[in-house]
């Protein structure tokens, strides 16, 4: 790039490379990447990185993105709300608490989520924790049954190994 078209990389050739490892699972290669780069690192390169150690499941090289990433942005919700999410897809309930900790004690929130689905020709909406619905407690009791027969079956699935 520099010798053929006289190009000197920026952030943005930084980060492509950096998705491109990470979508090939070469995390560790994308971490020294990272860290040989000429330029500081900025949060594009951190959170691509965050990103492909959640989908790889890799919770060490995570953290360290993370570290970087809320060093960068520490009122920023998405990399709080993706490293619990990283921590529970782990099963680690305290890194999702310590999290969720974190993000309460520097009083940064995230925009709840919503969803809109058509009955009938009309459009309903759903707020995440919306209680205001009228069949709200009828809607919540049946997604708590929900919730448990998921976790059951997640267990029949991948049982938890004992602790030695």
């Amino acid at each position: 790039m520099i010798n053929t078209y006289r190009i000197n990389p920026g952030l943005d050739h930084y980060a492509c490379i950096t998705d491109l490892l990470g979508r090939q699972g070469k995390l560790k290669e994308a971490l020294e990447f990272i860290q040989d780069m000429p330029i500081k690192p900025d949060s594009g390169i951190w959170g691509t990185l965050l990103s492909a150690c959640k989908i790889h499941h890799n919770l060490e090289i995570a953290e360290h993105a993370a570290y970087h990433l809320l060093q960068l942005e520490p009122h920023a919700a998405a990399p709080y709300v993706e490293m619990a999410n990283i921590y529970a897809s782990a099963r680690d309930w305290n890194g999702v608490a310590a999290m969720r900790k974190k993000m309460k004690s520097k009083q940064v929130t995230k925009s709840p989520g919503q969803s809109v689905i058509q009955v009938d020709g009309k459009c309903r909406s759903f707020t995440v924790e919306d209680r205001c619905h009228s069949e709200g407690l009828q809607i919540f009791e049946t997604l708590d049954c929900l919730v448990l027969q998921l976790k059951d079956e997640i267990d029949l699935l991948a049982p938890e190994e004992p602790l030695s």
